[in-house]
């Protein structure tokens, strides 16, 4: 089986709008997005290392979960039943952006 994107190649990325992005503090105990729509895609990025999971409403982050590096943007599809997203980090504080992203095929 090919990729998707051997087939269409994502030609353009775009961020909806600003309503669209939550901005949740890290620290050493997990926080938890609000509710993300699932089916979408995600644009999540920290200020700084991270640990993420994603789950229900009451999912919590550990520090063996989906680690993110600080300053990175990664792409993520929510799925049903997994609509929101917790982080943690392992010391200190950070910030993590959560952005609903359009993707477009011409």
């Amino acid at each position: 089986m090919s990729s998707p994107t051997a087939s269409y190649p994502i030609s353009g990325v775009t961020s909806l709008d600003s309503s669209d992005q939550q901005v949740v503090s890290l620290s050493v105990f997990s926080a938890v997005s609000t509710r993300l729509a699932a089916g979408s895609i995600y644009a999540v990025w920290a200020s700084v290392d991270c640990f993420l999971t994603f789950g229900n409403s009451s999912v919590a982050a550990l520090t063996t979960n989906y680690p993110l590096t600080g300053k990175l943007r990664e792409w993520f599809v929510v799925l049903p039943g997994e609509e929101y997203l917790a982080g943690l980090v392992s010391s200190g504080t950070g910030v993590l952006y959560i952005q609903r992203m359009f993707v477009y095929f011409p």
